[in-house]
């Protein structure tokens, strides 16, 4: 899909920075947005921003937690676009703390918003898709789905979930037309911020990631330098990576328990 010019995109958590500079990417690309998330005045905020550039852009306010919610979006963004060419789930919630005692209803949420909110939002398209035979579902995890790190066990959790789904959507769908991509994310910061770090993307990096694995889908994509080292690390020496990230955490720990006084 070399030319977005005319497509159809349907994306979820348009109203987060990571996707209202997603929405822009897309729609100085040409493409046209549907743009789904709770808010509807932000949501139109953002339609504003994407048609002001020359596209078009529906609202469709959606709890992704709530199943009739999302099959009401999809209708809509169908039945005003004409169809949906491509996917992408951007939502997300994020919670962070120690396992042993994270609230159920963050575990619960996490699973619903990064996880369950992708199958539902993928299986609402998809018909559509392979009856046509073409299209792309595209699914933003998170490089914390392929590694989990301390005291983000819940979110990590329901990343991986989506990690192991797509996979699996993938071969599924090999022959079928219908392309699946998972990018993932490290920390993504405004453009200000992530200027201070090179840990750091800034969210219009990452969008343009998006913007060009549309344009020629990919299997994975993991977007920051410091992502594929943790996945390589992973990888070649889990262990020595459990006993740096345990050090760090004891670190962490002591600093928080003595703080700097001249602070």
């Amino acid at each position: 899909m070399a030319n977005l010019r005319g497509k159809n995109v349907f994306m979820t958590g348009a109203t987060s920075p990571f996707g209202v500079e997603t929405a822009v990417a897309l729609a100085q690309a040409g493409a046209n947005l549907a743009l789904s998330a709770r808010n509807a005045d932000r949501l139109n905020a953002v339609a504003k921003r994407v048609t002001d550039l020359g596209v078009q852009a529906v609202v469709c306010p959606a709890d992704v937690c709530k199943p009739m919610e999302i099959e009401r979006a999809v209708n809509l963004g169908r039945s005003s676009t004409g169809r949906i060419d491509v996917l992408v789930n951007a939502a997300g919630f994020k919670c962070e703390g120690p396992a042993i005692d994270a609230p159920i209803e963050d575990v619960q949420t996490s699973l619903e918003v990064n996880y369950l909110s992708a199958v539902r939002f993928t299986q609402a398209v998809l018909p559509e898709m392979i009856q046509r035979g073409s299209g792309q579902i595209l699914n933003v995890s998170s490089v914390l789905g392929k590694r989990a790190t301390p005291q983000r066990a819940a979110y990590s959790a329901s990343k991986a979930a989506l990690n192991a789904w797509t996979d699996a959507l993938r071969v599924e769908l090999a022959h079928t037309g219908v392309a699946v991509t998972l990018i993932c994310p490290g920390r993504l910061e405004d453009q200000s911020e992530a200027k201070k770090t090179r840990f750091a993307m800034g969210t219009r990096g990452a969008a343009a990631a998006v913007v060009r694995c549309i344009r020629r889908p990919r299997r994975e994509v993991v977007l920051t330098p410091a992502g594929r080292m943790l996945c390589w690390l992973d990888f070649l020496a889990p262990a020595l990576l459990d006993s740096l990230l345990a050090r760090v955490r004891k670190n962490e720990s002591l600093i928080n328990q003595h703080p700097d006084p001249s602070r």
